[in-house]
């Protein structure tokens, strides 16, 4: 079996200035870009939504910033599975990104790029964190909370089982030993 070599590199935004720089006037060139007042833009095949690879100020986007960040890793880091881990409300950008990288030539076909999504971190406010803006909570500081809250739930069910009548919560001993029982049933079904 081939061993999986796994190239792990965190680039802050500032570090794809120069690919920016640099893949602009290639897709140009190219006549992968549509001129529309002003912007340039990149249209997919079967969605309405164009990524936006120039503003009409002449700045960049973050479509810009993510098309080179897949440039740099399938194509200088030569990665075989680019794996996008951010949240759900990202998908259709990422379907966009990755359809456009493709039609691009930047992706290779049996390369993979694949999005991992996962529901969003609410502030107090209710509203979405923003990371771009560094206004978040630290992770251990949200898997902290997580537990406090979780454990204020379980004790308010125990009380309720004991003013209802019933013994409440399970003791450790007990949820180890069907834990037990249970491992030892799956164990020899394999």
């Amino acid at each position: 079996m081939k061993g999986w070599t796994l190239k792990c590199r965190r680039a802050a935004n500032l570090f794809y200035q120069k690919k920016m720089e640099e893949l602009v006037p290639e897709l140009e060139k190219q006549g992968k870009l549509t001129a529309s007042d002003g912007c340039k833009l990149v249209f997919v095949e079967g969605e309405e939504v164009p990524l936006m690879v120039v503003k009409s100020d002449g700045g960049f986007t973050y479509d810009t910033s993510d098309l080179a960040a897949v440039k740099y890793r399938m194509v200088e880091l030569d990665a075989d599975w680019g794996v996008y881990v951010v949240d759900n409300g990202q998908g259709l950008h990422f379907k966009l990104l990755f359809t456009a990288a493709r039609s691009l030539g930047i992706v290779a076909p049996e390369k993979q790029l694949s999005h991992v999504g996962f529901g969003v971190v609410l502030g107090e406010d209710r509203k979405k964190f923003k990371t771009r803006s560094g206004d978040t909570v630290k992770l251990k500081n949200l898997l902290d909370e997580g537990l406090e809250r979780a454990e204020k739930k379980i004790r308010l069910k125990e009380e309720d089982k004991k003013a209802k009548g019933s013994g409440g919560l399970l003791t450790e001993e007990e949820i180890i030993s069907c834990r037990g029982c249970r491992y030892i049933r799956l164990h020899k079904v394999r």
